[in-house]
């Protein structure tokens, strides 16, 4: 974001400037924040245009598992809860990848890592394995287990993702919104811990999240963004927040949004 450049706060507006123009104070190439970025998104990139038509590529700070779960809340509001379910479950499975790519870090991370990622990549269980033996080795402990509890009177947690997923069932607003706050919460909890225990960690990665997205977008100017979103890593108030109220939040946003469209 620009720094010097006025913000209105009502649009949640970020201001980008364009590379390529000449007099950058002037030229912008403009886009919604993480909560309506969903419809840009590429890889964790969007492809934005300034006034002159010159291309520049945002390069979004968050991690896979804070877009699809924003993705998933949007979902959820807009009444598609078959895909809200879904993008709630992959956010489950990238804070996975999150959390293993966390624990092996060291000053990079280690020689042959994308290889073996590459033979999980699509084995949910195996990640989710290499997750709590990970844990175990950096904490001593065993991990907190997602709970497999009853979204509904008949299907545990488990079973409503495989059906969802799997099976083309079709989940209501309620078991929805249940399934997302319970991955909403799981994920906190542990956001909270690795906030305080690996804080340094955590920037280190987000660096190199970045630089990788540079790299693999160095044809066209790239410049890096970081927009928020329910489970935003570098939220300072994430042990207090709640499911409910950042969902509300959320709607409110995309309320304001739709009458700045209509006003145009």
């Amino acid at each position: 974001m620009t720094q010097g450049v006025p913000v209105l706060a009502e649009n949640r507006f970020d201001w980008i400037n364009c590379l390529s123009c000449f007099d950058r104070m002037t030229k912008f190439a403009t886009a919604p924040s993480l909560v309506l970025l969903s419809d840009y998104l590429r890889d964790g990139t969007c492809e934005l245009s300034c006034e002159n038509g010159h291309k520049t590529i945002v390069c979004l700070q968050q991690f896979p598992f804070e877009i699809h779960f924003q993705i998933g809340a949007l979902a959820l509001l807009d009444g598609y809860y078959a895909e809200s379910t879904f993008a709630f479950a992959k956010a489950l499975e990238r804070f996975y990848e999150f959390c293993i790519k966390l624990f092996t870090l060291e000053d990079s991370l280690p020689e042959g890592f994308e290889m073996a990622w590459k033979s999980i990549k699509k084995q949910s269980e195996r990640q989710l394995g290499a997750f709590i033996f990970l844990y175990l080795k950096r904490f001593k402990e065993c991990p907190p287990i997602f709970p497999d509890q009853k979204i509904t009177s008949s299907l545990k947690c488990s079973e409503f993702r495989n059906n969802v997923i799997h099976e083309g069932y079709l989940p209501s607003k309620d078991e929805a919104f249940a399934y997302g706050k319970m991955i909403f919460e799981y994920i906190q909890q542990l956001i909270v811990k690795l906030r305080k225990e690996d804080k340094d960690k955590i920037q280190q990665l987000t660096a190199l999240h970045l630089h990788n997205l540079r790299n693999k977008n160095n044809t066209i100017n790239p410049t890096t963004m970081g927009g928020g979103g329910m489970l935003f890593l570098a939220r300072d108030d994430i042990e207090e927040i709640s499911f409910e109220r950042e969902l509300e939040s959320l709607k409110q946003v995309k309320i304001k949004q739709q009458q700045l469209q209509e006003a145009k």
